[in-house]
């Protein structure tokens, strides 16, 4: 009676042993398992071509937990890392079409680069000055900033006097424009994915265009919402 208590006893400490291997190796191996790197690729999928410092920042995750969970979805291929000024910026795989894309939007979502850019939307015509002042950055920032937007050709600069004006170039319009089909194509990547990790899923269209990817499995669930264009005002949020 004893010897089968105790042998009730180890078989349930071993089949929950078991449980928690399988968990930790789904957890380990599967996007859609884990709720950071869903947070990761939910980020990415807003802010293309954001950093890893960028994603522990704005995550509030430290540098070895981005580091961990972004070289997995990387060796899953699930995102992709690509240089750019000696700093890695991340992507989600087989959302960009092309590697002429990847330096502008390196340079879109740069350390404040995003929040001169909304700025100057705003403001068209805005001076160094200016926008200094209203983003309550020093005016190196503001010009190292603006230097390199205007490197990738995504501003355009007329003189007015001494002031340099700054104006949106029609090339970041091109590139806000083609982002629609950037994220057409990576819908049915992403719900792929979500399919191939045996997940029941349902989507919802919304008004504004968006896509929300919900799935989920008896024990656990999540949403993922891709836009239907690349929103520079929401990236700077």
């Amino acid at each position: 009676m004893e010897e089968g208590s105790l042998g009730g006893a180890l078989k349930k400490r071993v089949s929950a042993s078991e449980t928690v291997k399988v968990r930790k190796q789904q957890s380990d191996e599967l996007l859609f398992y884990n709720d950071f790197r869903v947070k990761i690729l939910q980020l990415l999928v807003y802010r293309p071509g954001s950093s890893r410092g960028e994603l522990g920042k704005r995550l509030e995750m430290n540098s070895s937990t981005v580091a961990w969970h972004v070289e997995k979805m990387i060796k899953g291929e699930v995102l992709e890392e690509h240089d750019y000024n000696g700093k890695g910026c991340l992507f989600p795989s087989h959302m960009i079409p092309g590697s002429d894309t990847y330096k502008p939007l390196c340079a879109l979502m740069g350390k404040n680069n995003d929040r001169f850019v909304v700025e100057i939307s705003r403001s068209p015509g805005i001076t160094l000055k200016e926008l200094a002042t209203a983003t309550s950055l020093s005016q190196n920032t503001v010009r190292k900033g603006v230097n390199e937007l205007l490197k990738e050709e995504l501003l355009s600069v007329k003189r007015d006097g001494r002031n340099r004006r700054h104006f949106i170039s029609s090339k970041l319009d091109e590139l806000l424009e083609d982002s629609k089909n950037w994220y057409r194509v990576y819908r049915s990547v992403v719900t792929g994915i979500i399919a191939a990790e045996k997940f029941q899923m349902e989507t919802d269209m919304r008004r504004d265009g968006e896509l929300v990817i919900r799935f989920g499995t008896a024990s656990r669930g999540g949403e993922l919402v891709i836009p239907n264009i690349l929103d520079i005002d929401r990236s700077v949020q």
